[in-house]
């Protein structure tokens, strides 16, 4: 049958069969996991199947030369036989490879695995009000004067702050989970560092509602005020504070949400 995935085999067949025959035996046992997968994976069966053929030509002797192994294999894809540019990408990037780039210092150099290497200045879009920039292990990030956070490159390990898990490239900047008072940025492998100034939530039980929560706010807190029967139906505990979270203490980012319990008249009235 003349499909992706028989093409893919033949093709891994001559590059490893012989001189790595360990290695053509694991490729024919992922090949075959990936095939009992095409029931649920519909019209991207024959993709997989090929990738799981072609995953591991890179430690091939006639390709091998930077030693990382999906790196070598998804170039001779790319360059030798113009294979599928998601092919590619899927060779590039299986086994974690961001890390091992990395470790290998070539984790600029895997970029997406399948398009040509950018070798003159670009414009980055949307970077406007930008005070800030960080980049390295094929990621990059900015802060803007108003504190967004920005994002984009490979996406591996929780790039954009949301978990969820993603494996394919952000190609523009874009706004991650916000993360209040970030005053400086960094980027080192695949992570990602903002530092922000904490603030101490002080202890406001027992004080009068007003006094509390302009002691709150003061911190550049965000105050959720609820109201809890006074248990006692003593009038005098009307409007103070009975009880507070975080409890004092607590480090808290600025623009962060806290809340506290007043104390309201209870039913059939106060003593």
């Amino acid at each position: 049958m003349n499909t992706l995935a028989s093409w893919g085999e033949q093709l891994a067949r001559g590059l490893l069969h012989e001189p790595l025959p360990r290695r053509w035996a694991h490729v024919q046992g992922v090949a075959a996991r990936a095939r009992s997968l095409a029931p649920v994976l519909g019209a991207d069966a024959d993709l997989l199947e090929a990738a799981a053929w072609l995953h591991d030509i890179g430690y091939a002797p006639s390709l091998a030369t930077t030693g990382l192994h999906q790196l070598d294999g998804a170039r001779y894809l790319r360059d030798a036989q113009h294979a599928d540019a998601l092919l590619c990408r899927l060779v590039a990037h299986h086994s974690c490879a961001i890390i091992e780039a990395g470790e290998r210092g070539l984790a600029d150099v895997l970029g997406t695995g399948a398009p040509p290497a950018v070798l003159t200045p670009q414009k980055v879009p949307g970077l406007a009000g930008v005070t800030q920039l960080a980049a390295g292990g094929g990621k990059s990030m900015a802060l803007r004067s108003d504190g967004t956070l920005l994002v984009w490159g490979l996406e591996g390990y929780g790039l954009r702050g949301d978990g969820i898990a993603r494996s394919t490239p952000l190609p523009v900047p874009t706004p991650v989970t916000p993360v209040p008072g970030v005053t400086k940025i960094a980027l080192s492998g695949s992570t990602v560092l903002v530092r922000a100034p904490k603030v101490t939530m002080p202890n406001v039980v027992g004080e009068l509602r007003a006094s509390a929560v302009g002691q709150l706010q003061a911190l550049g807190l965000s105050v959720q005020v609820s109201t809890v029967p006074d248990p006692d139906r003593i009038c005098d505990n009307v409007g103070f504070v009975e009880s507070q979270t975080p409890p004092a203490g607590t480090a808290v980012a600025p623009g962060g949400h806290v809340a506290i319990r007043v104390y309201g008249p209870a039913q059939g009235g106060c003593f």
